[in-house]
């Protein structure tokens, strides 16, 4: 049975229009790849089962390649042109979640078993690694691309790419701290994830051009909705790691099992008082994860806190300026449309 993520009622329509596009994109960069290494990658894009048996599952929403599709339009660019470097963000993406997983220890991601779960930990840092460099291999192939142009959205791939890595080395540091600003967290998040989600939108945006000089302007607009969005998406999915539920993949409590220093956790942390931050304090420094009684304790307090509203005030603010951003911009009004609706999906998503 073929699941197709863009048919979901919630997602942007413009994810149908690229959906074909990328997909095929994406398989033909493993054409010629055969062995037990490109075997993990093709289970974990959702293309077979952990035996090689070829299905059609999920293997997440593709927004970063639709973002860069979305973003050669927006600058009146040619999307064919965007398409290899839509691959090579999708693959980079996909890399940093491989590793991600063996970090966190996750054991599910779609629903599905982990890379290195099935594969073992040494066997699926050998295959985040070689995805990685598949990536490289997509922009570095002959395409039709201006020479300058294709320097100029290599340079900014790779500095986002390193951006992202630096964000990743911060989360984990701050599992070992307990004091941490809001501020700091902001940081964190705008180089973790949105990094590549900026990218995305600013190198399709690039690619798209005949030459350099072409709309400025428009392009720096791109790029700081390319960077609301990354807030934004990294918001709601620390609100969903709280309040989320089954059919999230994410149960209510998730993010507070494993202690994760997540916007809402930081918020209660930082300004819960007395006997609620000592609760929280005495439990945030024990070497296991929360049990569910634990759990409610900090639900409890966050209530208190009204941490909620806290996130969902940031959140609002944080589109704000991203709508404000799009609507003032020289974008032609139908990708206006699309990035507003693809701002709402962002805000109100569940998945």
């Amino acid at each position: 049975m073929k699941h197709s993520f863009s048919k979901n009622k919630s997602i942007p329509k413009f994810f149908q229009r690229y959906e074909e596009r990328i997909n095929f994109a994406l398989r033909k960069e493993y054409e010629k790849l055969h062995g037990n290494i490109y075997d993990t990658h093709k289970y974990y894009m959702g293309w077979t089962d952990e035996n090689g048996k070829k299905i059609n599952a999920i293997g997440g929403k593709r927004l970063r390649p639709n973002l860069v599709l979305l973003g050669a339009e927006a600058a009146d660019g040619d999307i064919e042109l965007a398409i290899p470097f839509a691959v090579a963000i999708e693959l980079i993406h996909n890399f940093s979640l491989i590793h991600d997983d063996i970090e966190d220890m996750d054991e599910l991601r779609h629903h599905r078993a982990t890379l290195w779960k099935l594969w073992g930990i040494p066997g699926a840092i050998i295959s985040g690694n070689a995805m990685l460099k598949i990536a490289d291999l997509a922009t570095n192939k002959k395409i039709k691309i201006n020479e300058k142009i294709k320097l100029e959205a290599s340079h900014i791939l790779s500095s986002r790419y390193l951006t992202m890595m630096e964000g990743q080395f911060l989360d984990i540091d701050f599992e070992s701290k307990l004091e941490i600003t809001i501020d700091e967290y902001l940081d964190m998040i705008q180089r973790k994830t949105g990094a590549l989600i900026e990218a995305s939108l600013h190198i399709g945006a690039i690619v798209g051009q005949k030459n350099l000089s072409m709309n400025d302007q428009k392009i720096e607009s791109i790029k700081i909705i390319g960077k609301e969005f990354g807030k934004i998406f990294q918001i709601k999915d620390d609100m969903l790691g709280i309040w989320g539920d089954e059919k999230t993949g994410k149960p209510v409590g998730a993010d507070i099992i494993k202690k994760k220093k997540s916007l809402p956790i930081l918020h209660a942390i930082n300004y819960a008082k007395g006997s609620n931050k000592k609760q929280i304090k005495n439990l945030f420094i024990k070497k296991r994860n929360l049990h569910n009684e634990e759990i409610k304790i900090i639900l409890r307090i966050m209530e208190e806190l009204r941490t909620s509203e806290y996130c969902e005030n940031l959140l609002n603010s944080t589109w704000e300026n991203c709508h404000q951003e799009i609507i003032s911009s020289n974008i032609n009004e139908k990708i206006k449309l699309e990035l507003i609706e693809l701002g709402k999906f962002l805000l109100t998503r569940n998945v």
